[in-house]
């Protein structure tokens, strides 16, 4: 899966997701620390079984 396929199923999710210097970035709701990082792993977990390999990172929106 390329990047552009993993933003749709993202999108699919409710995520929005940009590339940003090479690196899919999903923005996630500013919150307490552990409500972002269980988002964070929560998006990471649905790119890994649709089979991105690319590398992910977080952004408080």
């Amino acid at each position: 899966m390329d990047q552009n396929g993993a933003i749709r199923i993202l999108n699919k999710f409710g995520y929005e997701a940009q590339v940003i210097d090479g690196v899919l970035t999903v923005e996630i709701p500013s919150g307490n620390a552990a409500a972002f990082q269980q988002e964070f792993l929560r998006a990471r977990f649905i790119l890994e079984k649709g089979g991105f390999k690319g590398k992910v990172a977080a952004q408080e929106k």
